[in-house]
């Protein structure tokens, strides 16, 4: 499966990829951000030991389904729901938080998919309180200081308007995408997918809620032998 996906996701067509190369770009760090060695110091001896510490650049993708209103499927499945969202929010970026601590980011990439626009508004405030944010860690031998230099929301340079409620395209017989025209309709679908292969590229997924949405991203991520995080 993960050799079909690949195979899909290298022919993505100029239409999604007009939505996904402006992800791409975002998710990537610069090449100082990458992994290079930084010096460890004794402020009591005033000396340098060997490193352990990497001054990277990390990726985290997340999918929220929120259900934005939908009825059908959706609202007879009362387990695909939500049942407190600050508690979950809250709990996916506190995930975020300690992948990044765990691998001494110092540059942080973020990009959420989710089918409402309050849930992105939400991680967009709150991911920019991250920048510059000092982590402690105290060890037996000593106290190191670790700063995520940077923490930063990544979206395509394309963004089409959501439905009023559900999703563009749902369940069989749903009809919200019967209000856009064929280019319109090619253009949603276009962007659907980009954000489908988006989620698969991160060096870690954060899934806090079912969707089928993600079943090609946890492939492609696990595939990869990257980190997935289900809640």
């Amino acid at each position: 499966m993960f050799g079909i996906y690949l195979s899909m996701r290298e022919s993505l067509s100029p239409l999604v990829l007009s939505y996904l190369d402006s992800i791409r770009a975002g998710l990537g760090g610069t090449p100082e951000e990458s992994d290079v060695e930084s010096e460890k110091v004794d402020h009591h001896n005033n000396s340098s030991s060997s490193t352990t510490l990497c001054r990277r650049h990390v990726s985290i993708c997340a999918h929220v389904r929120q259900g934005n209103g939908e009825t059908g499927d959706f609202e007879r499945k009362p387990f695909r729901q939500i049942q407190n969202t600050s508690s979950l929010l809250n709990g996916t970026l506190s995930a975020m938080r300690a992948f990044a601590h765990s691998e001494n980011a110092t540059s942080v990439s973020v990009f959420v998919a989710s089918d409402s626009e309050d849930i992105i508004t939400w991680f967009r405030n709150n991911i920019s309180r991250q920048h510059h944010q000092m982590i402690m860690n105290i060890s037996m031998s000593m106290q190191e200081m670790v700063q995520v230099q940077s923490w930063k929301m990544v979206q395509s340079q394309k963004v089409l308007p959501k439905p009023e409620s559900g999703v563009w395209f749902g369940e069989h017989g749903s009809n919200t995408s019967a209000i856009l025209n064929q280019t319109m309709k090619d253009e949603a679908m276009a962007e659907a997918v980009a954000e489908v292969f988006a989620l698969g590229e991160c060096d870690a997924l954060m899934i806090p809620t079912y969707s089928s949405f993600t079943y090609p991203a946890i492939v492609l991520t696990a595939g990869r032998k990257k980190r997935l995080f289900f809640r």
